[in-house]
């Protein structure tokens, strides 16, 4: 008697990353082992119940689930994208007291344009952040760095919903008492949804 492997159940993913995905389900009968598949390449071969790939995903990427069974039986399931926060994507470093976009960080905005089209993201979060220095008003230059950001990758990826805020110098990344650290805060951050 040949018994079939049931295919896996409430399967999901969740991008932790661009650069890795944690794909899990719940346990299926008659199942010796299951195999994660994302754009067709095989990522992951498990016992177990979920598989962290070493691969960035989204709404549009396909991705597979394959219950192995006995006398090389398979079931075959393919989940659906469930978002259950915002994706950090990439961080993006101004000059003292500026919002303007150098070219290294255009080349960047790019790749990632190129990324969020492919993977079918139609939600961008861009926070913009200052150092502690005075001498402007941080919160409004935080503003602009994230609408700079945001404005660039529009015209890279049209129909993308953007959240834009900006937050001044209240959430530093690094310390402000070092050239370093105020560097690392003056940022732009983006995050795919």
């Amino acid at each position: 008697m040949t018994v079939f492997p049931d295919a896996p159940k409430l399967p999901v993913f969740v991008a932790k990353s661009i650069n890795e995905t944690v794909v899990s389900w719940k346990l299926s009968p008659n199942v010796l082992s299951y195999d994660v598949k994302i754009k067709g390449e095989l990522v992951c071969q498990t016992i177990t119940l979920s598989c962290l790939a070493p691969v960035g995903t989204g709404p549009k990427t396909p991705i597979q689930i394959i219950a192995n069974g006995g006398d090389n039986l398979k079931a075959v399931i393919a989940p659906t994208y469930q978002p259950n926060k915002p994706i950090p994507a990439i961080t993006v470093n101004f000059a003292t007291n500026s919002s303007v976009l150098s070219a290294a960080q255009k080349a960047e905005l790019n790749k990632i344009a190129k990324y969020i089209t492919e993977e079918g993201f139609m939600r961008l979060v861009v926070y913009g952040f200052t150092d502690s220095r005075g001498g402007v008003d941080n919160q409004a230059l935080s503003v602009a760095r994230a609408q700079s950001t945001a404005d660039y990758l529009a015209k890279l990826a049209p129909g993308i919903d953007f959240v834009v805020a900006g937050f001044g110098a209240s959430k530093p990344v690094a310390t402000n008492k070092t050239d370093a650290g105020m560097a690392a805060n003056r940022r732009a951050e983006l995050s795919l949804w």
